[in-house]
């Protein structure tokens, strides 16, 4: 239910908040001192790592799974219990997109150069999605949950992990 900053030299703790629940992914800004976190109370935050105050809450329907920030740092995504993909206006708050998955979305990672996502989810299957459109693009089966996901950094490829 905790939030800390830890310094990465002295392993000290620099500031601790507290959400209304567990927090269940955590994602820094690329290019500032905001973070985005996810918690087992339905909310997307937005925070000021510098200062701790929280500085917009975004409403889901289920918990918040993952949370990524776009590289240009001007939109998130998120995933959540609800099996919904949301794309998040950063300076709003205001959901530009809802994309629907087969079971809850454990992961979620933007592609390093482009507008294409690709998410993780239950129902075992790796999904490529276009977020511009928000057209699914492709669909990989796994054979369990596909619990998390990163593209390489020249975007040519991808690794998953999955319960299988």
């Amino acid at each position: 239910k905790k939030l800390r900053l830890i310094d990465a030299a002295t392993g000290k703790v620099q500031r601790e908040g507290h959400h209304g629940d567990l927090v269940w992914c955590v994602a820094w800004h690329p290019f500032s001192s905001r973070l985005a976190t996810g918690c087992g109370d339905k909310r997307l935050r937005l925070i000021d790592a510098a200062t701790g105050q929280v500085e917009r809450e975004v409403e889901h329907g289920g918990v918040v799974t993952c949370v990524a920030w776009h590289p240009s740092g001007s939109k998130l995504a998120t995933g959540s219990a609800d099996k919904k993909l949301r794309l998040i206006d950063a300076a709003t708050g205001k959901v530009q997109r809802e994309g629907h998955h087969g079971d809850l979305v454990w992961c979620v990672a933007w592609h390093p150069f482009s507008s294409r996502l690709a998410t993780g989810c239950g129902d075992k299957r790796l999904r490529l999605i276009d977020a511009a459109t928000g057209q699914v693009e492709r669909e990989v089966e796994h054979g369990g949950v596909v619990t998390c996901v990163a593209w390489h950094p020249s975007g040519s490829k991808l690794a998953t992990g999955s319960a299988d």
